[in-house]
């Protein structure tokens, strides 16, 4: 069987040095500085719920308490 005929299977977990590349992947499509901005913000606040939620899962946060 040739290389290219397997077929990729996607990441279950992506982790930072992933996550950078995909965020410079798509700052360098952007072109407005404004659309710059707006996606590194959304990106950033993404990033930051997901370590946090990794970070409770393994008892080292505290968690959220639900009103």
């Amino acid at each position: 069987m040739k290389r290219s005929d397997k077929k990729k299977v996607p990441k279950r977990v992506l982790r930072l040095p992933d996550l950078d590349f995909a965020k410079r992947s798509v700052l360098k499509t952007l072109g407005s500085p404004a659309s710059k901005r707006a996606y590194w913000l959304a990106f950033s606040r993404t990033v930051v719920l997901r370590h946090r939620t990794e970070l409770e899962a393994a008892d080292f946060a505290p968690r959220r308490l639900s009103i």
